[in-house]
């Protein structure tokens, strides 16, 4: 898991704009062998630290209400769906 973890960190800060199936196909990849099922759950997880930082877009706006089944449900249509990195720091907060 911890290679794995450190595939989708390196994508994610390689392209801080991108589509979401590339971090889908990380998993994917025949190296690690994950189950589609699992994908969405996984992802979550392994970038817990990140996911706050994360916007998803489809269709030009961003996806609010982003559940489990939701991520499962455009992995399985293949949307495409693009993610933007945004760190959010004290330091360009607007409070």
């Amino acid at each position: 898991m911890r290679e794995l973890r450190k595939q989708l960190i390196k994508e994610i800060e390689k392209n801080k704009e991108g589509e979401l199936a590339a971090l889908f196909n990380i998993l994917k990849e025949s190296k690690f062998g994950i189950r589609q099922p699992l994908i969405p759950i996984l992802l979550v997880s392994l970038l817990k630290d990140y996911w706050d930082h994360i916007l998803i877009y489809k269709n030009g706006m961003v996806v609010n209400d982003l559940t489990g089944n939701a991520l499962y449900g455009m992995l399985q249509a293949q949307m495409n769906m693009f993610i933007i990195i945004i760190n959010l720091t004290t330091k360009n907060s607007f409070l």
